[in-house]
């Protein structure tokens, strides 16, 4: 996620694109500054031939005061200087800018003064800074190709564990684990860098308007290694219709490399605009004004991830303090309950690569996504061509075509849960053995496939509603029951029984009551089927009817 092995030490970009290029970029820092938690990223050290500005003076050669404007007594907020070098040795608040300032008290002997025994109390003595209006992303992604994916998706490849919600982690940006964050930053210059970091092209950077789901990584209360970031990481994506605008960067408006003096200048992006007058902006035509009005979220802690914060945090995982943060803040950007947002979800099927929408079909199940597959209005009108086609002609062109063309464009992917092998096993081994019982009760198996490197099966959607989510439609306690042991007793016809009853695997299609989840089918011997049939039917029902009770209450 850095630019090379002298910069990865004091310049993180935000918004790279997950591409393997992070993964292998130098992780080594080079140890430039004083201090442990910040290094001044435009040191003479790191461009040749600069040398420290003098320190800048007011006239009659005293240093500029800093004087109080708010009826509290706190200083103004200052905006960072771009010759944050001279903080090293400056008295001046004014010069430095209150967040370099302030950083400086993070370890005594870096202190210009003991005014302030920490930098929070430097902070607390400032007014707040001003939320950013916009925020930018750099991407080597044309806009056409982030259209397809509904906006800009989370970053790295890799298992989606508890650390992925860490925003210690995600800001390392080691690549170890997939990312529940998506980078922005709320300088210019940043994404300029992004945009033209190892790429062989020309660059994108996207104006993005603020929402609530974008957190304040600098206040989240770990230390921050990549300070000119200035971060606001979007938990769960950047959705497509948040985008104002974007700008081309063309390849050559650096030279081999970015450079952190370019990075610098370019911090505003009128800066950029006056030296390359002939780039402008093109406004996103798909733009949703909903988002008018809307801001980031301050610092959540809760979701550092680091040692310090996992210890103080520790009633919750990070995932289960990402959820609640997204209950109170994720509305506006289409939460619905669970990760991931209605973002893209690449996944492998028979040996193709395959782009789709995904939604989490509800916290409890993790592991199991709703796959609307991403394509074109002529791939679609093929596609709706050849699912007219009975099976025996479908069959033999499967074999000639890439699944995008005869898959259905709604399905359900399931990924292997962590250390559940057998079972994962099992269940398609299942799925085949129970074969004419496809369609009937159960999904259609239509495969094996990838996503994010875990193996995983692709299913028919079943297009009906889980028997705990019926409403006022839902089936009488009777009728379910009488089609409920019909459904069992099927199973033990083929010398198995379903033995995982919980009412949340089975749902009402149209009225009729169909079962997914076949991870623990296991064979019984005969004389034990009926009974099995019989213990489940006696399991599931009084769940059933607690439900309906339930409804009823609700309805008076």
């Amino acid at each position: 996620m850095k630019f090379s092995s002298v910069l990865a030490a004091c310049v993180g970009l935000a918004c790279s694109a997950p591409t393997e290029t992070q993964d292998n970029a130098s992780k080594e820092p080079a140890k430039l500054a004083r201090s442990d938690n910040f290094i001044f990223p435009d040191s003479e050290l790191l461009v040749p031939g600069n040398k420290p500005s003098p320190e800048p003076v007011a006239p009659g050669g005293k240093l500029p005061e800093v004087e109080p404007v708010t009826p509290g007594g706190k200083l103004r907020w200052v905006e960072p200087s771009p010759e944050s070098a001279d903080c090293r040795d400056s008295k001046s608040e004014q010069v430095c800018g209150s967040k370099l300032f302030c950083w400086l008290y993070k370890q005594k002997r870096n202190r210009p003064d003991n005014k302030y025994s920490n930098y929070r109390d430097c902070l607390a003595a400032r007014e707040p800074a001003p939320l950013p209006k916009v925020v930018y992303c750099g991407e080597q992604r044309a806009p056409e190709a982030l259209r397809q994916l509904d906006g800009i998706p989370t970053e790295f490849k890799g298992p989606t564990t508890n650390m992925s919600y860490s925003l210690e982690t995600h800001h390392w940006g080691i690549g170890e684990v997939h990312s529940a964050y998506t980078s922005t930053t709320t300088s210019f210059g940043v994404a300029f860098g992004y945009s033209l970091k190892n790429n062989a092209g020309n660059g994108w950077v996207y104006k993005i308007h603020p929402t609530p789901n974008m957190i304040d990584m600098d206040s989240s209360e770990f230390p921050i290694f990549y300070g000119i970031e200035d971060e606001f990481s979007a938990l769960g994506g950047v959705r497509w219709d948040q985008i104002e605008a974007w700008m081309e960067i063309p390849l050559n408006s650096t030279g081999p490399r970015v450079t952190v003096g370019e990075i610098h200048d370019y911090r505003k992006e009128e800066a950029y605009m006056a030296k390359f007058p002939e780039t402008k902006w093109i406004k996103n035509k798909d733009y949703n004004p909903r988002y008018d009005g809307l801001a980031v979220s301050g610092g959540q802690p809760q979701l550092a991830g680091d040692y310090v914060n996992l210890e103080k945090y520790k009633e919750k995982t990070l995932e289960q303090w990402a959820v609640e943060f997204m209950d109170k803040n994720g509305k506006p950007v289409g939460w619905t309950g669970a990760f991931p947002l209605d973002l893209h979800a690449p996944f492998t099927f028979a040996g193709s690569p395959l782009n789709a929408k995904a939604e989490r079909v509800d916290r409890v199940h993790a592991n199991v996504l709703f796959i609307t597959l991403v394509r074109s209005k002529l791939m679609e009108y093929v596609a709706t061509g050849l699912s007219l086609l009975p099976g025996f002609l479908l069959r033999p062109l499967q074999h000639l075509l890439p699944p995008q063309f005869y898959l259905p464009g709604r399905l359900v992917l399931k990924t292997r849960k962590p250390d559940w092998d057998d079972e994962f096993v099992n269940e398609k081994v299942m799925y085949q053995r129970l074969e004419p019982l496809q369609g009937r009760i159960m999904p259609r198996f239509l495969g094996n496939s990838e996503f994010n490197d875990i193996p995983s099966i692709v299913l028919s959607r079943l297009e009906g509603l889980p028997s705990y989510k019926q409403g006022p439609t839902a089936l009488p306690a009777e009728d379910f029951e009488r089609q409920l042991k019909v459904l069992l007793q099927e199973f033990t016809k083929f010398g198995v029984i379903y033995d995982d009853p919980k009412l949340d695997n089975f749902l009402v299609v149209k009225g009729k009551v169909m079962v997914v989840d076949l991870e623990s089918v296991c064979e019984e011997d005969e004389q034990d089927q009926e009974l099995a049939v019989e213990s489940h039917r006696l399991h599931i029902m009084p769940q059933y009817r607690r439900y309906l009770e339930s409804l009823s209450n609700y309805n008076r």
